[in-house]
């Protein structure tokens, strides 16, 4: 099993806090803030898998739980900013009375993401009954 976070919540209370950020950045025309911090963010995660393992050979590639993180950090910081940039948008569909939109992005980004979670979790169950074969 994977490494447990020392304290469980803090990456969620950073999505929220940088969701609000992107979502800030984006209104104010500060667009240029977005990949300064995402930057950030990989660079911590790159300087930390550093220190673990540094070979790099596709069966490691695998198990490696630090991949995953890194992976999963990546995915996280992608929706982060989609709702970011969604909420910033959403104001500006609101305030230009453009309803369809300030109703229709919002809603297809929630559905991509329960779509999006459901194959994680069904392809998961399926990579965990391959190594339960074996």
């Amino acid at each position: 099993m994977g490494r447990q976070p020392p304290i469980p919540w803090l990456a969620g209370t950073v999505g929220i806090v940088e969701r609000a950020l992107f979502t800030a950045s984006w209104l104010i025309g500060a667009k240029g803030f977005i990949p300064v911090w995402i930057a950030l963010k990989a660079a911590g995660e790159w300087k930390w898998q550093i220190r673990g393992n540094q070979e790099d050979s596709e069966s490691n590639y695998a198990r490696d739980p630090s991949r995953w993180a890194f992976n999963v950090l990546l995915i996280g910081t992608a929706l982060s900013l989609s709702f970011g940039v969604t909420g910033a948008m959403l104001i500006h569909w609101l305030v230009e009375s453009n309803y369809l939109c300030g109703i229709g992005v919002p809603l297809a980004l929630v559905l991509s993401c329960w779509i999006l979670q459901r194959w994680m979790r069904w392809k998961s169950s399926k990579q965990l009954d391959h190594i339960q074969a074996k």
